[in-house]
């Protein structure tokens, strides 16, 4: 990977105010890093050895991390002890993860090391409206929940396609289904009674790498996601780039051909009618050499069900990486304006890598050296080295683990949920604006004074804090 300079986004204050800021960095080091020493991390992230301490022991007593032995790498000529190494525990936390796709609906549980536990899959019948598909969503999570150890679920991520607002948890617009202003979080917030992250799924993928996968060394990367549509997650600095509007790394609407075919949006010419599986569709159908090698599914020229559009897709991709000539030169064909886009987008980015993924990694090998040929080639400085291009590594779960990440995410930047008192008749865990909090304070602990209702949760104030206790 190419070099850059050392980034403070692992660099934690040991001020009493950010307490929590700092248990989500420490948590950030051990997911990056593995496991480590108290000397460790206190040395990468800049905290004192006693803050350390106190929030690893902290963390330890929520369950999140646990000591995994010595660090066998450090010898003690004078019988001095060996550090103990921290690392976090899978099973400390778990996230409700659901992946709304064109064609259909992921939801699973992950554990807090990226770790699938469980996934179930369903299809969105054709024509299906957003009430339809929330139903099913819902179906699909109480499943999965049936199943699921309750008391650990931190909270649930949503990874979708669309533009998406994660402030008012919408989808505000999905072109192909013509869905507008789609309350999701919302709606799945009241239902379940915990506390929900929604985002567009190429920058949940993104986060997903950098989290768990090729980019987690990295702080500064480019997630391409591209199947029927394309979309692009920016991490910079550790974190994913929004913008002022949410649509920073809309690649798949900008600007490809002049005058060129109606995209699903309502312009001519965006990227994604000329480089998304769609585009390899069109360029099959319009071919008039016929069917590959091997028989073929026939469709339409302009094909509007996304799972016949995925069935013929692959069935050109599969051909193309088998060495079918004729199939390796539509793949070719749409992997150029692909990489075009790609190498415009690294000039004003700059980053340590661009990750590709989504459905024409069927073909990975074709595809990837052609965006490699073409970024080359149209590199801004041909001198210095080019950027890393690489290929996702999380295979087909990456939205499922990029939806949970995004509940991670949220657990530890934006409530207030690791500290908890396991005594008496069970826990409360401060959850300061979160929606949930587990069973109720242990006898010796200060009255919790009833506050508001939401759903079946009831939050308690808690030593200054708001906590929310579930009623079934």
């Amino acid at each position: 990977m190419v070099p850059h300079p050392p980034s403070n986004r692992l660099r934690g204050s040991n001020s009493s105010t950010i307490k929590q800021h700092n248990r989500a960095i420490v948590l950030r080091a051990l997911l990056e890093r593995g496991a480590l020493s108290r000397q460790m991390i206190a040395r990468l992230t800049g905290l004192t050895p006693s803050t350390i301490t106190n929030v690893v022991a902290q963390l330890a007593a929520a369950g999140l991390v646990e000591e995994v032995g010595k660090d066998e790498s450090v010898y003690h000529a004078a019988g001095g002890r060996q550090p103990i190494l921290v690392d976090v525990r899978a099973e400390g936390a778990l996230a409700l993860a659901v992946q709304v796709e064109y064609a259909s609906v992921h939801v699973g549980v992950v554990n807090a090391k990226g770790v699938v536990e469980d996934v179930r899959m369903d299809a969105i019948p054709t024509g299906s409206g957003p009430e339809e598909v929330i139903q099913l969503i819902i179906g699909m999570v109480d499943d999965v929940l049936r199943m699921a150890a309750r008391e650990r679920v931190v909270g649930l991520g949503i990874a979708t396609i669309g533009l998406v607002n994660p402030s008012t948890g919408t989808i505000e617009y999905v072109a192909l289904h013509d869905w507008h202003n789609v309350p999701l979080a919302a709606t799945l917030a009241s239902r379940f009674g915990l506390p929900v992250a929604i985002e567009n799924s190429a920058r949940a993928m993104a986060l997903a790498e950098h989290w768990y996968g090729i980019g987690r060394p990295l702080h500064d990367l480019i997630f391409i996601d591209v199947s029927v549509g394309i979309g692009s997650g920016i991490i910079i600095d550790g974190r994913v780039h929004r913008g002022v509007t949410g649509l920073a790394g809309e690649i798949g609407h900008t600007l490809a051909v002049e005058h060129g075919l109606r995209c699903v949006c309502g312009n001519c010419g965006c990227l994604e009618t000329v480089a998304s599986t769609v585009a390899i569709v069109d360029r099959f159908r319009a071919d008039t050499r016929g069917a590959l090698d091997g028989n073929c599914p026939q469709a339409s020229r302009r094909v509007v069900d996304a799972a016949e559009i995925k069935r013929i897709a692959t069935h050109v991709l599969v051909a193309a990486a088998g060495g079918d000539r004729h199939a390796a030169d539509i793949v070719r064909g749409v992997a150029r304006p692909l990489a075009s886009a790609i190498a415009n987008l690294v000039d004003v980015v700059d980053p340590q890598c661009v990750i590709i993924g989504g459905d024409v990694l069927t073909a990975r090998d074709l595809v990837l050296q052609t965006i490699k040929q073409t970024v080359i080639a149209q590199s801004l400085v041909p001198t210095t080295p080019p950027v890393e291009i690489v290929s996702a590594t999380l295979g087909p779960r990456i939205g499922v683990i990029g939806a949970a990440t995004l509940a991670f995410e949220h657990y530890l930047n934006a409530s207030d949920i690791v500290l908890e008192i396991n005594e008496g008749e069970g826990t409360l865990r401060r959850a300061k604006g979160a929606m949930r909090a587990e069973a109720s304070a242990h006898p010796g602990a200060r009255t919790p004074r009833y506050g508001i209702r939401r759903g079946n949760a009831r939050s308690y104030s808690w030593k200054g804090a708001t906590a929310w206790r579930l009623h079934r």
